[in-house]
């Protein structure tokens, strides 16, 4: 990298930039050195998440999955809402709604994940944290599992909000799962 003379009244001809000058040509680097790397970990498959081939262990799950529908549901539901760390925060009503089950079946399903090593549960005030097993599936690069449990992505139901929800949704990102019809 060649050298840069920065003053207050540049000489171009001996490579003097000013100080502006030389802010905007850091910026200029800066953003793309960015914007590379972006590049380099960018990826086509944006929802991509890593099944654990090894051994038995997916045959092992598909079993299990074919043995209970709600669990089967609700395992892909999650799976395909996490986050880049395996969590999800989610309320029943936003299960019920968007798989079109009732309660009991969700809790049916939950229990039987739980109970089958696929789901683990931590508590977050009230609210629970779902997080599939990262030995079976895993959302993000391998060395991320060590943080497999926060932060997580909070998926909220229409029907457990104020009536005037839609004005704070409008202010944040958010995802809203709508009741199926």
């Amino acid at each position: 990298m060649n050298a840069v003379s920065v003053c207050a009244n540049p000489n171009p001809l001996k490579g003097e930039v000013s100080f502006a000058e030389r802010q905007r040509q850091i910026e200029k680097m800066e953003f793309l050195e960015e914007q590379k790397e972006r590049e380099i970990k960018g990826s086509p498959y944006n929802k991509f998440a890593q099944l654990n081939m090894e051994g038995t262990i997916n045959e092992k799950v598909m079993y299990k999955l074919a043995d209970c529908p709600a669990a089967n549901k609700l395992f892909w539901f999650i799976a395909n809402h996490m986050d880049g760390y395996n969590a999800l925060i989610a309320s029943y009503a936003v299960f019920q709604e968007a798989l079109g089950v009732s309660v009991p079946t969700i809790a049916r399903g939950i229990k039987y994940l739980k109970d089958n090593g696929l789901l683990h549960i931590k508590k977050s005030g009230s609210a629970n944290v779902y997080m599939l097993n990262p030995k079976v599936i895993w959302k993000s690069w391998g060395n991320n599992m060590k943080y497999c449990e926060f932060p997580a992505k909070v998926l909220l139901a229409e029907s457990e909000q104020f009536p005037n929800v839609g004005e704070v949704f409008s202010m944040h990102k958010h995802t809203v799962i709508e009741p199926k019809n």
